[in-house]
């Protein structure tokens, strides 16, 4: 069975505008893109369109290569002292001329809402605050507690990265599930996969796990996006998954398309709890 996640945007959306509506004051994001990466400006098309459905202001301050990285990190600096601002992104990637990790680290952890300042990762191993964090971490944990009881469940996380891998490691554990974390050499990983209950895989390699050996009803979340003959493809060769008694969330229109959401939700959040 292919899983979709349009119903969960839905009911996320929902439940956000009904919230926003109640608010004496107007959620606002502050987005930073460093170039014109195609990717980030498409995920910046999809945040101003989800942002309009809930009623969240978004304003977007564009720099270039010709900019200099003193100029970015003013800037965020003064929208870290803004009140009137709830949440700041930083568009990934960004040319090797700046120091992503120092302008990362520049934006406020009360108001880092893909969760990528230094701070805001080690927050995720020592507390079970899910505020901030990495998007498509968080993004996934919430759409499989949409979809099953986490407790007592073995998960399969495949990916090791700060902000995939590590942070479901921790966020799943403390749902009381057992998990393991491996990677694309890991030596048994198909016999892993046939006895987890849920498969978490973000490795970027197109149609790289052959199998149809899964759990009954096993819940399979694919995240791993990259292209072969043109074509974006997934980490799982999924072509029969259809026909199988399984759950399966394709990458392509997956739970990648829940981050815009969740940044919002983010952004939401940081309004109503950052005293």
């Amino acid at each position: 069975m292919i899983i979709k996640v349009d119903n969960f945007i839905r009911k996320m959306n929902t439940e956000l505008k009904s919230n926003i509506e109640k608010l004496e004051f107007i959620p606002k994001l502050q987005l930073v893109r460093i170039g014109n990466d195609i990717g980030a400006k498409s995920f910046e098309k999809s945040i101003f369109k989800e942002a309009k459905k809930i009623g969240i202001d978004v304003d977007v301050k564009i720099f270039y290569k010709c900019d200099s990285e003193s100029e970015i990190i003013e800037f965020i600096e003064q929208v870290n002292e803004d009140n009137t601002i709830n949440g700041i992104l930083l568009f990934l990637p960004i040319d090797n001329k700046f120091n992503q990790r120092k302008i990362l680290n520049t934006i406020s952890p009360k108001k880092d809402v893909d969760g990528l300042n230094i701070k805001s990762l080690a927050k995720l191993f020592i507390t079970d605050e899910y505020r901030n964090v990495p998007t498509t971490a968080l993004s996934t944990l919430e759409f499989l507690q949409s979809l099953t009881n986490l407790e007592g469940k073995d998960v399969l996380v495949i990916n090791r990265s700060l902000i995939i891998g590590k942070p479901l490691y921790f966020m799943l554990s403390n749902e009381n599930a057992t998990v393991q974390m491996a990677h694309s050499k890991t030596a048994d990983i198909y016999e892993k996969m046939a006895n987890a209950d849920i498969i978490i895989s973000a490795i970027g390699k197109p149609k790289f796990f052959k199998t149809e050996k899964f759990k009954k009803d096993a819940i399979i979340v694919d995240l791993g996006v990259s292209t072969l003959g043109g074509l974006l493809y997934g980490d799982f060769d999924s072509s029969n998954y259809e026909n199988l008694d399984i759950k399966y969330v394709p990458s392509i229109g997956g739970v990648g398309k829940i981050n815009s959401n969740m940044i919002l939700k983010n952004t939401y959040r940081n309004g109503v709890e950052n005293d």
